[in-house]
């Protein structure tokens, strides 16, 4: 993992490595989904027209999927994973809830990654579901700092294919107001790290 956020003082050098904060992040997510009502797991996300039923799908949709499955997978799309990630997760939100958060647990520490992209998406991609679901529910709770600090790293500094960012960021300065991670030049973008996370990410905050 980076050593320095861009342009702001923090480090976490020497702190858990991003894969074992995929693995703790899964596990929590799980615990989450675990706590969840009937009605609860119907409602809305901050994601697209995505239910929470939909965004346990897509959590679980890699973790049995297998290196030899996932680039049949790119090469069928031609490695659109926009539409790759909706055939998945569409396919496992037939199963039920329960399944789905034991397939979770069971799935936390697999490995499998996009080429060449290593562990920070997958990390991004669950702590900025965990938002996705906590938010519009009105549950409190985010991820640690240093978690969250790897999300804020990789959608600043270099997203993988899998985040549809285009110029979002481009020409403006975001400034995390309780971490003090700063990145970019031009118009001030400010708010609490979780925030600022999800505005990059492209939700409404």
């Amino acid at each position: 993992m980076r050593r320095e956020a861009a342009g702001g003082s923090r480090s976490y050098a020497g702190t858990v490595r991003v894969y074992d904060m995929v693995v703790a992040e899964r596990l929590r997510a799980a615990d989450l989904l675990d706590g969840l009502t009937g009605p609860q797991w119907r409602s809305p996300t901050l994601c697209g027209a995505w239910t929470v039923h939909d965004v346990a799908a897509h959590l679980v949709s890699y973790l049995r999927l297998g290196r030899a499955k996932l680039y049949a997978g790119l090469v069928a799309t031609a490695a659109d994973l926009d539409r790759m990630n909706l055939i998945l997760t569409r396919r496992y939100a037939r199963l039920p809830s329960p399944t789905l958060v034991s397939m979770l647990r069971r799935g936390a520490g697999s490995r499998l990654t996009i080429p060449r992209s290593g562990y920070d998406p997958a990390l991004a991609d669950v702590v900025l579901h965990e938002l996705d679901v906590r938010r519009p529910l009105g549950l409190p709770g985010q991820a640690a700092e240093d978690r969250l600090w790897v999300a804020f790293q990789h959608l600043a500094v270099r997203p993988s294919p899998g985040f549809t960012m285009g110029a979002r960021l481009a020409g403006l300065r975001l400034h995390a107001t309780d971490t003090g991670w700063t990145h970019g030049d031009g118009p001030l973008v400010a708010g609490p790290a979780a925030d600022l996370l999800l505005a990059m990410a492209g939700r409404a905050v």
